[in-house]
């Protein structure tokens, strides 16, 4: 009885979740809001529930950030919808740590809001050196990690990870992309050239690359 009523509330929750798709796919965002949640009361133990209730947050926020001028209401939902963003990014994590792609979509989550939440770009960097730690031959999660640090003007840490991108694929020709413009900006020229020679080499001559 016991099974059978989880493996009930299991597939109902499912049943639910396939209706947020659709919500969302359909731009029905208050109807997927709202049946997220109702999914991960049925069954809280979904990573993909808390992870599309998370985006579903944000992507509100955002929405409403667009307004021309915001009232004092307005920044009391947006504040409210990230913290529940980052709750639900979190739960996301917690319900299942072992899986990279959940660790990289918290640092998406905090990368977004870097602008103005204290403290948000070094809970970026963790979340995703937690993802590269359990999937380390991955090169875009370093690439990844390579350009954040880059967008907060670390120009010394962000040539690390490229060179680490470009261990784990040598061929990649991003990797060695983004190191010479890294180089570029550290005001190491020649490593920049030499960079983008590769690159060079490695892209179709006639491509939009």
């Amino acid at each position: 009885l016991a099974v059978g009523y989880f493996f009930g509330r299991a597939f109902y929750a499912e049943t639910i979740f396939s209706k947020v798709i659709k919500q969302v796919n359909g731009g029905e965002g208050i109807k997927a809001y709202e049946l997220s949640n109702k999914a991960i009361q049925t069954n809280y133990y979904s990573d993909r529930y808390h992870l599309l209730s998370s985006g579903i947050n944000l992507a509100f926020a955002e929405n409403i950030a667009k307004k021309e001028k915001l009232e004092d209401s307005d920044k009391e939902t947006i504040s409210k919808l990230i913290q529940q963003s980052i709750a639900e990014g979190k739960a996301t994590v917690s319900v299942n740590p072992t899986k990279s792609s959940n660790w990289d979509a918290l640092s998406s989550i905090y990368q977004t809001i870097i602008a103005f939440a204290k403290g948000s770009d070094q809970f970026a960097i963790q979340s995703l050196s937690q993802a590269i730690s359990l999937e380390p031959t991955n090169p875009l999660l370093r690439v990844k990690l390579g350009g954040l640090y880059y967008s907060l003007k670390d120009y010394d840490s962000a040539i690390e990870s490229f060179k680490l991108a470009i261990l784990a694929k040598p061929d990649l020709a991003n990797s060695h992309y983004n190191l010479a413009i890294a180089y570029r900006e550290n005001n190491q020229i020649d490593k920049a050239k030499e960079q983008m020679e590769i690159v060079l080499k490695l892209v179709e001559p006639n491509s939009k690359d």
